[in-house]
């Protein structure tokens, strides 16, 4: 037996944007903590993460109990789980757009990053100067998370994908021309400023339309296809930086981000056309 929450579906994009708001804090201390304790000795890094995860299994572990009597829904086996989640996504083409355009986004915006700090660590700057890429960037989803729901009411999600998108890939070619810490942290940062918005648009929107019993099956099969490129971006990092010029591999990360963005704006203008072909055939079912 497996607990679920229902949170209205008027209220999804809300509750996502809360939910970005709590990862994006951690966002800015962790990197500026990790970049303080490996100054000391790189393995207090390894100590204070696993000291961090044991706190976080705590932790969900204390959530179980009250949530077991909201409500009880059958457990299918593992593999049911899995073929039931990527069929969905894979039926409609503005979620498994949205998953396999956020997971080449992720690939170009962690390899840009990750491109930057080891050509800021292969330049002689300090771990706890690195750090300040991330957490700067961060810093912008914050921000980003108070302007997400008056961004939502105002625009289209396919217009903030458009927009950040763009600014992301801007982001990175711009950062092939710089060595400073800050100055990188500061261009993703602005870029970063739309990405709850976006994030709250194109996932709490798949969210809202979910079955409620396919809900942590859809979920747990877009994080799978964004995990399969999950190791990819460090090593396409390393491997480019030791052949091309630095600024040439931020350009090439900033090229996949573009890709990610059209992928999503696809699945958006699919959707779009669906909704509106459907419209009329609506209003003739239910006649005058």
């Amino acid at each position: 037996m497996v607990a679920t929450l229902r949170v209205p579906r008027e209220e999804v994009r809300d509750a996502y944007t809360v939910n970005q708001g709590r990862i994006h804090v951690i966002s800015v201390v962790a990197p500026a903590l990790a970049g303080v304790l490996y100054a000391v000795h790189s393995g207090w890094v390894l100590v204070a993460g696993l000291l961090l995860v044991l706190l976080a299994a705590v932790a969900v572990r204390g959530t179980r109990s009250p949530a077991r009597d909201v409500t009880r829904t059958a457990r299918p086996a593992f593999l049911i789980d899995l073929r039931d989640g990527l069929l969905y996504v894979a039926r409609n083409p503005l979620v498994w757009t949205a998953a396999v355009g956020g997971a080449v986004l992720n690939l170009g915006i962690n390899g840009a990053l990750f491109t930057a700090v080891l050509a800021l660590r292969r330049s002689g700057t300090a771990s706890a100067e690195i750090s300040l890429v991330e957490s700067v960037s961060a810093l912008g989803a914050i921000a980003g998370v108070f302007g997400a729901g008056y961004l939502l009411r105002r625009l289209r999600v396919s217009v903030i994908t458009m927009w950040c998108g763009a600014a992301y890939a801007a982001a990175a070619v711009l950062s092939g021309f710089v060595h400073t810490a800050l100055v990188i942290g500061l261009l993703f940062g602005i870029a970063t400023l739309l990405l709850p918005a976006w994030n709250s648009g194109v996932f709490g929107s798949i969210a809202a339309g979910t079955p409620h019993e396919l809900q942590g099956r859809v979920q747990g099969s877009i994080q799978l296809i964004s995990a399969v490129l999950a190791p990819v971006p460090p090593i396409l990092s390393g491997l480019l930086l030791a052949s091309v010029p630095y600024g040439l591999g931020m350009a090439a990360f900033s090229a996949v981000i573009v890709a990610g963005t059209a992928a999503q704006l696809a699945g958006q203008r699919h959707q779009r056309r669906r909704e509106s072909s459907a419209e009329p055939a609506q209003a003739q079912a239910e006649g005058p």
